[in-house]
């Protein structure tokens, strides 16, 4: 059956440097690879509400959204499940970050210096989104 979700993605920066999350090894999409902490809307949920209970959830984080970055999409191997994602990034900032801890759906966390995420086990299609993002104005702000 075909399935459309929405994904809400974070990218909080902090002194340029990004926090990202490691996916545990036992995921059945794409173990053991770095990724922006979020997670799917729920039914009437809004993209922003989503975001804020998933950084919660998934690290501890209470995250005030600055702004959507970018919008994209992608297609779940089709091995797995037959679904189309509809990505939304947003800049974010953390309203604390003094307790992280993340859940069992990650093994690690880190801050990345921006120039170095390329150099983790990303997937094609975030190396691709996180070119973009590099471009936005906003970004280069932070």
């Amino acid at each position: 059956m075909n399935e459309q979700k929405v994904v809400v993605n974070s990218i909080i920066i902090i002194d340029g440097k990004v926090f990202m999350v490691k996916r545990s090894n036992d995921a059945k999409f794409l173990p053991g690879y770095w990724e922006f902490p979020g997670g799917k809307v729920n039914y009437t949920e809004t993209p922003e509400n989503a975001l804020r209970r998933e950084i919660n959830e998934e690290c501890n984080i209470n995250i005030e959204i600055i702004s959507p970055l970018i919008v994209d999409q992608f297609y779940m191997n089709k091995d797995i499940s037959e679904k189309q994602f509809i990505d939304i990034f947003y800049l974010c900032k953390t309203i604390n970050n003094e307790n992280v801890f993340i859940n069992p759906e990650h093994t690690e966390y880190k801050w990345v210096e921006l120039n170095n995420v390329y150099k983790l086990r990303i997937s094609e299609y975030l190396k691709s989104v996180w070119n973009k993002i590099q471009k936005h104005p906003l970004l280069l702000q932070s």
